[in-house]
């Protein structure tokens, strides 16, 4: 049994906690179950839970926008994928 100390922040605590189970999701799923797709669907639905503004941007979209160029060139990842950013905000 975990017992809060009366002066711990016990709300900060548990949002904490679960930001940090929420990442070591993300993170430990696998990359052919987690593509930039569901990780976009993954960003919308934490900004719907939160009531936060969010919005994906994807393939010529980021072209017609003149977004900076596509990250996967520089780390070899085939340029043909689909592309995806996404921002999240209040």
């Amino acid at each position: 049994m975990l017992v809060v100390p009366p002066e711990a922040d016990r709300a900060y605590a548990e949002a904490a906690a679960a930001a940090s189970s929420f990442a070591r999701d993300l993170i430990n799923t696998p990359a052919n179950d987690m593509g930039p797709a569901e990780l976009a669907a993954a960003a919308m639905d934490l900004a719907g839970r939160f009531q936060a503004r969010a919005s994906v941007i994807v393939g010529d979209e980021l072209k017609a926008r003149e977004l900076p160029s596509d990250p996967r060139r520089r780390c070899g990842q085939s340029p043909t994928s689909t592309a995806h950013r996404f921002a999240l905000g209040r």
